[in-house]
């Protein structure tokens, strides 16, 4: 099998006319009371008016909350395109996960093409998405394209594969499990199983290759990410190439 995230509208203003028609019926009062009855309903409305926008901000951010689906599209959108290959990316790339981790020492990345995002399963808080693409091989730190998938007879990329994500709806605010133990809040869905290494295209692997080999003082490393970017580049162009 390969490798596989309150600007409150308006004012909270005054009501005069409700508060001058109570000062007519209940009398006349001295400073100290009139300002009293002043701030008491003053903040009366300030705590509804905040209340309001608290439960309004909240909605419309449960409105906007992204399907499972959504969650993966966006995931998987950035994998490929590499993203989690930087240490920013690698971070931005955990927040989707509902147990993020580190870097591998040894990046080891999958290649790809014409991946395809099903449809979601909803059960309940948990939800299962699978993705379709071909899977054409593993990079190597050393520069080497692997074209081998295992299995017998053996099996050379590329190969028609799937992957299943599992999703689970949390707490935006915590990653402690699913959102019935998390408290209330406003949700989002997480992937459960961590990926350790990415999955990208193929230009994105060109690249990396490219700058791989003209970083490395290793004259294997450089003579490795040549020949694999000449592989690349024949399967892109639908002519695989068997390696020498």
């Amino acid at each position: 099998m390969p490798i596989r995230e309150c600007r409150i509208l308006g004012q909270i203003g005054s009501r005069p006319r409700t508060w001058s028609g109570k000062l007519a019926t209940v009398g006349v009062f001295n400073d100290g009371c009139l300002l009293s009855l002043i701030l008491s309903a003053f903040a009366a409305t300030a705590t509804c008016c905040l209340g309001f926008c608290t439960l309004t901000v909240a909605q419309s951010m449960q409105a906007h909350l992204q399907s499972p689906k959504q969650v993966v599209e966006t995931y998987r959108r950035m994998d490929a395109n590499g993203e989690r290959l930087t240490t920013s990316g690698w971070k931005k790339g955990n927040a989707f996960f509902l147990h993020p981790g580190l870097p591998p020492r040894e990046r080891v990345i999958g290649v790809m093409a014409g991946e395809i995002i099903g449809e979601a399963t909803v059960n309940g808080d948990k939800a299962e998405v699978w993705t379709e693409f071909d899977f054409l091989g593993k990079v190597y730190p050393t520069g080497r394209l692997s074209r081998a998938l295992g299995g017998s007879p053996p099996v050379r990329g590329p190969v028609p594969s799937s992957s299943k994500y599992r999703l689970v709806l949390v707490d935006q605010h915590s990653n402690s499990g699913p959102k019935e133990e998390a408290g209330e809040g406003v949700s989002r869905w997480k992937i459960e199983d961590f990926a350790s290494a990415s999955m990208v295209t193929v230009d994105v692997a060109i690249r990396y290759l490219e700058r791989l080999r003209d970083k490395s003082d290793s004259q294997s490393v450089k003579k490795n990410a040549d020949q694999s970017i000449r592989e690349l580049t024949a399967l892109q162009k639908g002519r695989p190439r068997e390696a020498p």
